[in-house]
């Protein structure tokens, strides 16, 4: 039998985990909307939530990039709160939702005996007091054994809308996505629709709606311009109709207001067909569509038109547009090996770059990434930056260590933004740079 002399020192291994990435948004089951409409005379709701209520899902995310897989978040940890994150308070309403019982304004879905993590929302919100709804997520992964929390919010308004006052609305989801890597264009079309109480305006009372768009520029809502100094926008001011370029676009907010008092006009000369030229007729102190199919002898024609120079009431409507990228990743590799020996010269370094576990194309990678190399001794925090490119080359000399202590060498992921009018904010600089040489065009445009 073998006698035990000594005892070997041990490897000592250290775990490297990657977090979790989290994303936690809220959606609306069955579309229905956010914002209610409210006649405050006749105290009444539209939709009315006490025969409809609202259904509210979160959509949580979770990817462990280790497993390159998502994995499922327990209902039981989500919970969403009323106004504010504290316990729940009935005089108020206000607080943590515990409630299943479905007779309550905020009450917890459940399914079978299990919690859904929904949240139905029964109470009609009177237009003078929003309420803001957060739902939390809050774990410890075992794996791991951190602990995780996220949080996004909604808010519940009303505007008080007798029938005789307008609307309008966005005739796309609250958020429009834009994926650069993937979609095939990057054009984005923006349809609003003009109401009068719950009747769609259509031709030719549209010819009386002039529409107004704007963008959310540093916390102030700011009227797309025309002129090139917005570049994401195409065309469609002022028209029920605004397309956008994406492209130019990482996170904005669009709202459309409208004005409605548009002018009826005698025709000098009217001609062609009235009813599809949009003419109307007067009768009694009130305009109406003509049905004519000819010109009547005799008879006075009327246009609607609208030269407003901004919003008439304070109909609005907003959406979100985003840009979404994917889960973007970089392996290195040395095209000499993993091992370094005197007389070495130097090492060449590249990296293969996968979006969502597939590789990316050349035309990608060199639209949107750029590498930052680095390399560090595994026995030490001390990083050497090696510079930007899609390769490097190290010197073997630099390379190599005493002892045992190898050298990591690894590469960050730049992600360029998206296109923009390039500026020159150097001191007295010109601002928007413009190419100004013979047949310029315009403002210079480029990604950051």
């Amino acid at each position: 039998m073998k006698t035990l002399v000594n005892m070997a020192r041990p490897v000592v291994m250290t775990t490297n985990r990657e977090p979790l990435d989290l994303q936690l948004s809220i959606k609306q089951r069955s579309g229905d909307p956010l914002t209610q409409t409210q006649d405050a005379t006749a105290n009444t709701w539209v939709p009315d939530r006490t025969v409809t209520p609202l259904i509210l899902d979160p959509d949580i995310k979770a990817y462990d990039p280790e497993k390159r897989a998502f994995i499922t978040i327990g209902t039981g940890y989500i919970n969403w709160y009323v106004g504010e994150i504290k316990n729940w308070d009935r005089s108020t309403e206000t607080g943590l939702v515990g409630s299943p019982t479905e007779s309550e304004n905020y009450y917890l879905e459940y399914s079978g005996g299990n919690k859904t993590g929904s949240l139905v929302v029964r109470k009609n919100i009177n237009y003078q007091n929003p309420v803001t709804l957060i739902c939390v997520v809050d774990f410890t992964d075992s794996s791991r054994a951190e602990e995780y929390r996220v949080e996004t919010s909604v808010m519940l308004t009303t505007e008080n809308r007798p029938d005789e006052f307008y609307n309008v609305k966005i005739n796309t989801p609250s958020i429009i996505e834009y994926r650069p890597f993937t979609d095939a264009s990057s054009t984005r079309v923006l349809t609003a629709v003009a109401s009068k109480g719950n009747t769609i305006l259509e031709f030719p009372y549209t010819n009386g709606i002039k529409y107004f768009w704007y963008y959310l520029n540093a916390g102030a809502w700011t009227l797309i311009p025309t002129n090139g100094t917005y570049p994401a926008y195409v065309s469609g001011q002022n028209t029920d109709t605004l397309t956008l370029d994406a492209a130019y676009i990482e996170h904005e907010t669009i709202k459309v207001m409208i004005a409605k008092n548009g002018t009826y006009t005698p025709v000098g000369s009217p001609s062609g067909n009235p009813k599809t030229n949009g003419y109307f007729e007067l009768n009694n102190d009130v305009y109406y569509p003509s049905s004519d199919t000819s010109v009547a002898s005799g008879k006075t024609y009327y246009t609607l038109s609208t030269s407003a120079s901004q919003p008439d009431c304070d109909a609005i409507s907003q959406v979100e547009v985003a840009r979404v990228l994917p889960r973007i990743e970089a392996l290195p590799y040395c095209t000499g090996g993993s091992a370094v020996t005197v007389g070495d010269s130097k090492r060449e370094f590249l990296a293969v770059i996968s979006m969502d576990a597939v590789d990316m194309s050349d035309a990608l990678r060199e639209e949107y990434i750029r590498l930052n190399w680095k390399s560090k001794p595994t026995n030490s925090n001390t990083v050497t930056d090696r510079g930007w490119g899609n390769a490097v080359e190290i010197p073997a000399s630099e390379l190599m260590n005493t002892g045992d202590v190898n050298t990591e060498v690894y590469c960050d992921i730049g992600v360029l933004g998206p296109l923009g009018i390039l500026t020159d904010d150097s001191p007295g600089g010109s601002g928007y740079v413009t190419d100004d040489s013979p047949g310029g065009s315009g403002y210079v445009i480029g990604r950051v």
